[in-house]
């Protein structure tokens, strides 16, 4: 269960980078 949560954590970091990444993108272009 503990490896699944750190997982499940390290894909949602991934996912909120991303978006972060998109909405600067789109600001700033």
């Amino acid at each position: 269960m503990r490896e699944r949560f750190e997982d499940l954590r390290f894909i949602v970091m991934i996912g909120l980078v991303t978006l972060l990444g998109t909405c600067v993108t789109a600001l700033v272009g």
